[in-house]
């Protein structure tokens, strides 16, 4: 019966021995995951922040573009008001209104017939034209 109960010891140690093993090795993979997860959530936190910041500034920007759509829209209206009064000025007036309809000269009509000037190579072309406009004593 002894010799029983020292293989029962025996297997009971080694048992032991192996169960200590398998505690030690899951402690370790425990550690090794619990740096990986702060890592992650080192990561996360990084990642949270940087959305923050570009949720921010696209909040930023949408307000831009509103107070820019809103400029644009008090120019659009500034500018139709300015056309509107120019057109009842020019109607209100009948030597105004005469001259306003007149037909323009015809230098000013073949200067604004000209070609676009594109680049210095374009602007000396265009000088070096015959169809130049008169000077003033002729």
């Amino acid at each position: 019966m002894s010799r029983s109960v020292a293989i029962i010891g025996a297997l009971l140690l080694a048992l032991s021995l192996w169960l200590g093993w398998q505690l030690r090795d899951a402690r370790r993979d425990v550690q090794d995951k619990d740096g990986v997860i702060t890592e992650l959530k080192d990561d996360l936190s990084r990642t949270t922040s940087q959305l923050v910041a570009v949720d921010l500034m696209a909040k930023a920007n949408n307000g831009f573009q509103l107070a820019y759509q809103q400029q644009q829209d008090a120019i659009a209206v500034a500018v139709a008001a300015r056309a509107e009064k120019f057109k009842r000025l020019t109607n209100e007036n009948p030597e105004v209104k005469r001259w306003a309809d007149a037909p323009l000269p015809a230098d000013v009509i073949r200067m604004q017939k000209r070609p676009a000037i594109t680049g210095a190579a374009g602007y000396a072309a265009y000088l070096s034209e015959n169809s130049t406009l008169p000077t003033s004593g002729e």
